[in-house]
């Protein structure tokens, strides 16, 4: 197991060298966050940089699912670690993540910081330099003529293995940013597959005034622009009207939006509900509260819409959670393009051999369904680094899964 030494950092057993100090670790830690390479959300860096902070100042014993999730993922006092994997699933995002930046960037760097699997603990590790070298692989024939040595053939395979995937996630990304206005944000992989659809109902406010007229209408366009970023959903338009009756989107919604808003001297306050439109039951609310003294109108109202977007629709967010729910009892083979992204998710953050096999096959069958479904060959390419470097249902004889 990990040791504390010295009171400051957390070391691996066994390892000759001296421990690293503070300010090296800092450094280090400064170092990945400006990569080009390490490649994450805000959230994520906000995680590492919690995690890689509480260790250092002593405070490891602090690292439990509870305190992350309400200090670091904006998760109230009532989380429940079995109902919400926030924690667990980010968690495994940050150790993919710092794995490919020391495949690529970092693997010279002098100090490692790995978060072990089973703990929220970071380890930071002094490295000696001539192991930081990647070992040589040894099944793969190269001509000798196109690779100076063992080491460096090694290095740039594992370099391009990540890269080939990450050529196809900013492919993905490129179609994420073509969109239409908000009032029918529908992007290209969104009409391809049975992506759930979320109608934004326009704030109501509770309060008089023009005032909070002005901030209900911003949060409203806010959060509608900031939704339509999320490339696996469809928002449909936005109701402007509140009736009796249901409007076509409505009625075609799988999700709708309800938002309120109470303004007063010293703060705005949202309270925002996801409504499953087939059952009109709840399956998502969540209060926000800014204060007015400390912001203006225009950082209030885009602080607000992205909490409630990022709550909402980001991978492991609220419609994420619904729609695994939905799908929970149907068979892989039943399931449809962008369930198999759903289970893609699931697998990511705890990779299994069984649900591997599962998941490849879903993702085949969807990219030959739907040619043109980049999510689905992006995580088709990671689900064959993982059948290349962990062995997971490889399959026999050329060309390999690279």
């Amino acid at each position: 197991m990990p040791h504390r030494n010295g009171g400051s950092a957390v070391v691996r057993p066994g390892n000759a060298l001296s421990p690293p100090l503070p300010d090296e670790v800092r450094a280090q830690h400064g170092r990945i966050l400006a990569s080009h390479e390490f490649v994450v959300p805000e959230r994520l860096r906000s995680f590492l940089r919690y995690l890689v902070e509480q260790t250092l100042t002593g405070h490891a014993d602090r690292l439990k699912g509870y305190t992350i999730a309400t200090a670091v993922f904006e998760r109230g006092e009532g989380f429940d670690a079995r109902a919400d994997p926030v924690v667990r699933t980010e968690a495994g995002r940050l150790r993919r993540a710092l794995e490919r930046y020391y495949l690529v960037e970092g693997h010279s760097d002098p100090i490692l910081i790995e978060v072990p699997k089973g703990c929220y603990v970071p380890l930071f590790e002094r490295r000696n330099p001539l192991s930081a070298e990647p070992a040589a692989v040894a099944d793969v024939p190269v001509a000798p003529a196109t690779v100076p040595g063992a080491a460096g053939f090694a290095r740039w395979r594992s370099a391009t293995i990540v890269l080939a995937g990450l050529t196809l996630l900013a492919a993905l990304l490129g179609l994420s940013a073509t969109r239409h206005g908000p009032q029918r944000a529908v992007t290209p992989e969104a009409a391809l597959t049975e992506s759930p659809t979320i109608l934004v109902i326009s704030l109501e406010s509770l309060s008089e005034g023009d005032e909070a007229t002005l901030y209900a209408a911003g949060v409203t366009e806010e959060i509608l622009t900031r939704l339509a970023r999320f490339k696996d959903i469809a928002v449909l338009g936005r109701r402007t009207e509140r009736s009796d009756t249901a409007s076509a989107d409505e009625l075609a919604a799988r999700y709708l939006l309800n938002d309120s808003l109470r303004l007063s001297d010293s703060e705005v306050r949202v309270t925002s509900r996801l409504v499953d439109g087939g059952t009109s039951t709840v399956v998502w609310a969540q209060t926000y509260a800014v204060d007015r003294r400390a912001a203006g109108l225009f950082a209030i109202q885009g602080d607000i819409a992205q909490r409630v977007a990022s709550a909402v629709a980001q991978p492991y967010g609220a419609v994420f959670r619904s729609e695994l729910q939905r799908l929970a009892d149907q068979a892989p083979e039943d399931l449809d393009a962008h369930g198999c992204t759903l289970r893609f998710h699931v697998n990511r953050a705890e990779p299994r051999p069984e649900s591997h096999a599962l998941i490849r096959n879903c993702l085949e069958r969807a990219v030959e369904h739907y040619p043109g479904y980049v999510t689905a060959w992006a995580m088709l390419s990671l689900i064959a680094l993982d059948e290349d470097r962990f062995h997971f249902n490889p399959r026999p004889g050329p060309p390999g899964p690279i």
